[in-house]
């Protein structure tokens, strides 16, 4: 009865750690279906709970985000004038591209451009000669490549932008965009204008991975 016993001890302890690591397999999938199949394994005094609670509220969260992005790009998709992507060549070379002392490469598979210290790009991009239209430019979101620079366009500065390095606790999101209006009078009457970044002095850009023309009115897109 002794040697019975410690095989059933045995079978069960081997059962345990099977469970224990198939749920935690479970938990790091991470998808609805993944976490039910954890939870079924799991009582109400297993610590496994805690992480299976984690993982949902994680799992929501990135639902929440997809949701918004998905949001966010079907009103570019019906509402963009223009866009230009920043270090490809080809949509830079539909865009009239001039610069001085500049860098390309790329992160995350979206290629990107930055000014120097000294330098400056621009492009020429579309706009509405009877409505008003902002810019919308894609950042780092973790602001790691900081920089202090301005935004002109046809010469007039629209607007100064500095970016700091998120703090070392926060997790950001890897792009954020920022918005700037451009005023009516500069574009009125015109289809296309010259939009440039150019450094503060000492300054630098950042580096900018996209360059969105939009329709002003109504526009919920994110910064």
């Amino acid at each position: 009865m002794v040697f019975g016993g410690s095989v059933h001890a045995h079978h069960f302890a081997f059962f345990q750690a099977n469970r224990a690591e198939y749920v935690q397999n479970r938990i790091k999938e991470n998808t609805a279906e993944s976490l039910e199949q954890a939870e079924r394994l799991v009582d109400g005094g297993d610590p496994l709970l805690q992480r299976i609670a984690e993982a949902r509220k994680i799992l929501a969260e990135k639902e929440a985000q997809t949701d918004a992005q998905k949001e966010a790009s079907l009103f570019v998709a019906t509402n963009a004038v223009d866009v230009v992507n920043p270090g490809e060549e080809q949509s830079e070379t539909n865009h009239g591209f001039h610069d001085v002392k500049t860098q390309t490469g790329s992160f995350q598979k979206h290629e990107f451009r930055a000014a120097l210290l000294g330098g400056w790009f621009s492009y020429e991009v579309k706009v509405l000669p009877d409505k008003p239209v902002v810019v919308i430019c894609t950042y780092p979101g973790d602001f790691k490549f900081p920089g202090n620079f301005d935004l002109l366009v046809n010469g007039q500065k629209i607007a100064t932008e500095t970016l700091q390095p998120a703090p070392l606790l926060d997790k950001p999101a890897q792009f954020r965009s920022k918005e700037y209006r451009i005023p009516e009078e500069m574009t009125q009457g015109l289809e296309h204008v010259t939009l440039k970044f150019r450094p503060r002095p000492r300054g630098l850009t950042t580096r900018i991975f996209c360059v969105r023309i939009l329709t002003a009115e109504n526009n919920p897109a994110p910064h």
